[in-house]
C-alpha cells in the first residue's frame, strides 16, 4: 500500500469524534461546531456550517463541517466559495483535496448512521492516502436445493483518510464522497443443484450506504440481463488497515439497492453537469439581470439552486433551442 500524502496539512491527531468537541477546551467553538447541525445554510454569524455530501434528509447521511472564515459560504448543494469567486465542488475529489488545502485542514468529516443529532462520528480530515486495492473473495451460500458458490475478483482505487480509531490510534477510513472511489472486476457466480448454470456480473463503480450503522464501501455492477445489482464490502476498512495485506477477502454482500439514493440518483451526466456549470455557482439573477455576468446554460439550473428563478424563465424564450 502506498502511504503518500497528497495533502500536506498535519494529521488532526488526538481529535475526538464529536461534534460537541471539536475544538477541546474552547466551549464557544464546540458550540458553535454543534449549532452547525441546525444552521441554514450560508448562515453569517457561525464559524461552521455543513455541507451534506451523501445520504438522505433526517435518515442516515453523511458530509463535512467546513468553516465560515473568509466569507466562505454554501453556494448550492455540495458547491462552496468565496466572495472573491472561488468555488470548490466537495463532492468531487479534486475540489475536496483543493478545498482541504484551502483551509489548512480545518475540515471535519461528519457520518450520522441514523440522521438524529447525537449519533455522529466526527473526524478531521486533512490527509489522502491513494489505496489500490485487490479483491479476490469467494462466498458460499446455499437456498433450498441449490449451492451458489459465489467468486468475485477486481479493484478498488480510490482515497482514504486518517480517523481516530476510539482507542488512543488511528486507522485509515472513508471518505463520505462517493467519487473518491471507482472498481472493475466480476462477480461469477456458480450455481448448483437442479442443473448447474453460471451468472457473470460486470462491476462497474462503487456505492457509499450504511451497514449496521458503519459507513460501508459497495460494489455497483450489471449482470448479463442488464439488471442493476449492488454489492456491499462490510469489512473493506479492516483489509486496508491490515499493513503488508492488500487484498479484501472479506464478505461480499448481494444487497438489493445498497447504497445511499442521493449518490444513487446522481449519474454520471448529472456529475459532468456539475463540472460544466461550476463557473456560475458564485452568480446571481441580479447578476444576470445587470449584465456582469453572461446567462449560464438553461440545463445549469437543475444544480444550481439560485437559477431557479421565474425571472430567468424569460431570458431563455427567445433563444433557439437545442
Amino acid at each position: 500500500m502506498c502511504f503518500c500524502v497528497l495533502s500536506l496539512v498535519p494529521v488532526g491527531y488526538g481529535q475526538t469524534d464529536r461534534v460537541s468537541q471539536l475544538k477541546g477546551p474552547d466551549s464557544d467553538a464546540r458550540r458553535s461546531a454543534a449549532e452547525a447541525l441546525a444552521q441554514t445554510p450560508g448562515e453569517a454569524d457561525k464559524p461552521y456550517q455543513f455541507v451534506w455530501l451523501t445520504g438522505e434528509q433526517g435518515r442516515a447521511r453523511a458530509g463535512v463541517i467546513v468553516p465560515t472564515t473568509g466569507g466562505i459560504r454554501i453556494k448550492d448543494g455540495a458547491v462552496v466559495g468565496t466572495p472573491d469567486g472561488r468555488v470548490w465542488d466537495l463532492s468531487t475529489p479534486t475540489g475536496f483535496q483543493s478545498f482541504a488545502l484551502y483551509v489548512h485542514g480545518k475540515m471535519w468529516a461528519v457520518v450520522f448512521s441514523t440522521g438524529n443529532s447525537g449519533d455522529e462520528t466526527t473526524w478531521q480530515t486533512s490527509v489522502f492516502i491513494p489505496i489500490s486495492t485487490k479483491i479476490d473473495a469467494q462466498n458460499v451460500s446455499s437456498g433450498g436445493s441449490e449451492v451458489a458458490t459465489q467468486k468475485v475478483k477486481g479493484k478498488v482505487k480510490g482515497w482514504l483518510t486518517i480517523a481516530p480509531d476510539g482507542q488512543g490510534r488511528t486507522k485509515l477510513t472513508l471518505l463520505p464522497v462517493e467519487g473518491f472511489y471507482g472498481a472493475t472486476g466480476t462477480v461469477v457466480t456458480s450455481i448448483s443443484g437442479a442443473g448447474k448454470r453460471n451468472e457473470v456480473t460486470t462491476i462497474t463503480g462503487t456505492v457509499l450506504g450504511f451497514l449496521n450503522g458503519k459507513l460501508t464501501l459497495g460494489l455497483e455492477g450489471t449482470n448479463e440481463t442488464g439488471q442493476h445489482v449492488t454489492y456491499a464490502l462490510p469489512e473493506f476498512e479492516n483489509a486496508v488497515n491490515r499493513f503488508g495485506d492488500n487484498v479484501y477477502r472479506g464478505l461480499v454482500l448481494p444487497i438489493d439497492n445498497f447504497g445511499f439514493a442521493k449518490i444513487k440518483s446522481d449519474s454520471y451526466e448529472r456529475q459532468d453537469l456539475r463540472a460544466k456549470c461550476i463557473s456560475f455557482a458564485d452568480g446571481s439573477v441580479d447578476r444576470v439581470l445587470a449584465k456582469t455576468m453572461p446567462l449560464p446554460p438553461k440545463e445549469c439550473e437543475q444544480v444550481l439552486g439560485w437559477m431557479r428563478d421565474s425571472r430567468l424563465s424569460t431570458l431563455y424564450d427567445g433563444q433557439p433551442k437545442q
